[in-house]
């Protein structure tokens, strides 16, 4: 009311503003009911709108200030393909890059002319916006990360329909428009780096320039699973490794192949039976560092059972090392891609190496261990894949590498 100029209670405004600020963690994130990742970049956006509708309230200043607090983590938490982080509801939903957009759009109209953060958070931007435009340029529109008929239910909550979720997509791209001063600036690309969000979001980032991994350490169990629940590789498919977890329960999944188990990249024990610390697990991180296109990340594991692990994750150049360690036959847990809802993936296994093709890409797994399909399949929002292990007697390393094939596979 008081943007299009219209009376409006300005201490009602003021009162609810002053009601939101202690949502913001320490990092400038806002922590909506279990701390969605979709939601924390949707209330950003709209608090930076209603600042510049023209917000001049006693709260005013706090607000711009807590949003500017989440410059650094809002560059640190996009995948090299552009895609914001999983995790809680609506994540993998089209619309969710359009909200990150947004804000970037604000924070390039805000910042100051020489702070050199204005060059990544363009880089960033064109990303995400990219991101978005290479979905829509497929065949059909969708507006879910998945290619399941767009009238089924596969990969979204029961109020996510095709129609409003595609005008929410358009709305939201409208509203980083509004937010754009329209300034050009030079992108920039990110460095290498390893950065972990606030405890409230509980997430670790890694980046060397050509892969990005997200680590998960506290998941919400209806929307996702602890461990590396994306791996992504620059230019290619993002669900060819993972892009997003496979929770316990097919709650917003609603595939029936699917064996209802969590699955990620993780810590896997093989004694009796097969226990993973995809639930039930802690996590206490022992070292991060980089250094040029080497990414390191060490982690202490205690399984729900008490059992104790050690696992590291090492991006070096264009390959994604992982090591599992322990008193035990234990070794890593991972998905492997199956289907995307049209297209189905080429899977070869040849003693100790595995092969995923899929649109003009090949994933291939190499381990010291003994690689075996546990026979589960599971579901996450943008299809289906099979549960795998790769184990030895007192750990074993995993090494993942993605090439573009020399024709469409």
């Amino acid at each position: 009311r008081a943007y299009i100029g219209l009376p409006a209670d300005m201490d009602f405004i003021d009162r609810q503003i002053g009601s939101q600020l202690w949502r913001f963690d320490e990092n400038g994130m806002y922590r909506d009911p279990h701390n969605p990742m979709v939601y924390d970049l949707v209330s950003r956006a709209l608090a930076a709108f209603i600042l510049k509708s023209g917000y001049r309230g006693c709260y005013a200043e706090e607000l711009r200030a807590q949003l500017r607090k989440s410059v650094d983590i809002t560059i640190a938490m996009l995948s090299v393909d552009g895609e914001i982080p999983f995790g809680g509801r609506s994540n993998q939903m089209l619309m969710t890059e359009g909200w990150y957009a947004a804000v970037c759009e604000y924070y390039l109209s805000e910042l100051p002319k020489d702070d050199g953060r204005r060059g990544l958070l363009a880089s960033c931007l064109a990303a995400a916006k990219k991101f978005t435009a290479d979905w829509l340029g497929m065949d059909g529109f969708r507006h879910v990360k998945n290619f399941y008929p767009t009238d089924s239910p596969v990969g979204c909550e029961g109020y996510a329909y095709f129609d409003k979720y595609m005008v929410t997509l358009g709305s939201v791209y409208t509203l980083a428009a509004l937010l754009s001063d329209g300034a050009e600036i030079t992108p920039r690309e990110r460095d290498s780096f390893i950065t972990a969000t606030g405890p409230d979001f509980h997430k670790i980032f890694l980046y060397n320039g050509t892969i990005f991994a997200e680590y998960e350490t506290k998941a919400d169990p209806a929307y996702d699973a602890n461990g590396i629940g994306r791996v992504h590789f620059r230019g290619a498919p993002p669900q060819l490794v993972l892009s997003v977890p496979c929770p316990a329960s097919g709650g917003n999944y609603t595939l029936d192949e699917s064996s209802g188990l969590p699955l990620s990249i993780c810590p896997v024990l093989c004694e009796d039976g097969i226990v993973t610390a995809c639930s039930g697990a802690s996590f206490e991180p022992d070292e991060m560092r980089e250094n040029g296109d080497r990414v390191f990340l060490s982690m202490e594991t205690t399984l729900e059972t008490g059992d104790e692990l050690t696992e590291s994750v090492l991006l070096d150049g264009e390959r994604f090392v992982y090591t599992v360690g322990g008193d035990a036959i234990c070794g890593a847990a991972f998905p492997v891609f199956l289907s995307d809802g049209a297209e189905h993936t080429k899977i070869v296994m040849d003693g100790q190496s595995l092969t995923v093709t899929y649109r003009g890409y090949t994933a291939r797994y190499e381990t010291d261990g003994v690689i075996e399909n546990t026979g589960h399949i599971c579901a996450n929002r943008n299809g289906l894949y099979a549960f795998y292990t790769a184990a030895g007697d007192g750990g074993v390393t995993l090494t993942v590498t993605v090439s573009k094939n020399s024709k469409r596979e």
